[in-house]
C-alpha cells in the first residue's frame, strides 16, 4: 500500500471518527441540534468518501504490486518498469535532417535522456491506413517502445511525437499508451 492512499485513508477515518462523534454528541445530549445537521451530518459523507477513495486505491496499488510480487524468488531480482508506450515513426523520416541532426539521432537522444532506454528494430513494420482523404497509405515503419512509471512521462513523449510530426510533415504518430492507443497531431 503506497504512502497517498495510507495518508488518504487515515484523513477519511479522522473525518468519520471525529464527526460521528459530534453528531452523537448533538442529538444524543441536546436532541435535534441543527449543528449536526448542517455540520456533522455532511461531514460524514466526506468523510466516507475519503475512506471510499483511500479504499479504492489501495485495491489498484494492490493489484499491481500482486502482479509482480507473485513471482517473486531468491533465484532472480524483477523491477517494475511500469507500463509500455509503443509509437510508430515512418522509416524514410528518421532519415531526414533537422539543424544537422538526423531525425532517427533527434528521437533517440530524447528517449535516453526521459526514459533511460528504448528498444527498437531495424525490420520495419509494414503499416496501411487511411488517410484524411480516405486514401489507402502504405508505409514501413519503425517501432519504437519505452516504459514509463507514471502519466506525467507521457506528456513530454507526447510533445516530442507532435514536434517531429511537424518535421518530418507527418499528419500524425500512432501511440499506444499502456491499454490506449491514439493518433497525436500536431497543432
Amino acid at each position: 500500500m503506497g504512502l497517498w492512499t495510507k495518508i488518504t485513508i487515515l484523513a477519511g477515518s479522522m473525518i468519520l471518527a471525529i464527526f460521528a462523534g459530534l453528531a452523537v454528541y448533538c442529538y444524543g445530549f441536546h436532541g435535534h441540534d441543527p449543528v449536526a445537521t448542517y455540520i456533522a451530518v455532511p461531514m460524514l459523507g466526506v468523510g466516507c468518501m475519503i475512506l471510499l477513495v483511500g479504499v479504492v486505491g489501495m485495491g489498484d496499488e494492490g493489484r499491481a504490486d500482486d502482479k509482480w510480487r507473485r513471482f517473486k524468488s531468491p533465484k532472480y531480482r524483477l523491477q517494475d518498469l511500469g507500463r509500455p508506450a509503443v509509437f510508430l515513426i515512418p522509416m524514410k523520416k528518421l532519415r531526414q535532417e533537422h539543424n544537422g541532426m538526423l531525425i532517427e539521432k533527434r528521437l533517440h537522444n530524447f528517449l535516453i535522456t526521459n526514459f533511460g532506454a528504448f528498444t527498437t528494430s531495424s525490420t520495419p513494420d509494414f503499416g496501411v491506413w487511411k488517410d484524411f482523404d480516405q486514401n489507402a497509405v502504405v508505409d514501413d515503419s519503425r517501432r519504437y517502445t519505452v516504459a514509463f512509471k507514471g502519466k506525467e512521462y507521457l506528456s513530454p513523449l507526447i510533445e516530442e511525437l507532435a514536434q517531429i510530426a511537424i518535421l518530418t510533415k507527418e499528419d500524425c504518430v500512432y501511440l499506444e499508451a499502456g491499454q490506449y492507443s491514439t493518433l497525436v497531431y500536431p497543432e
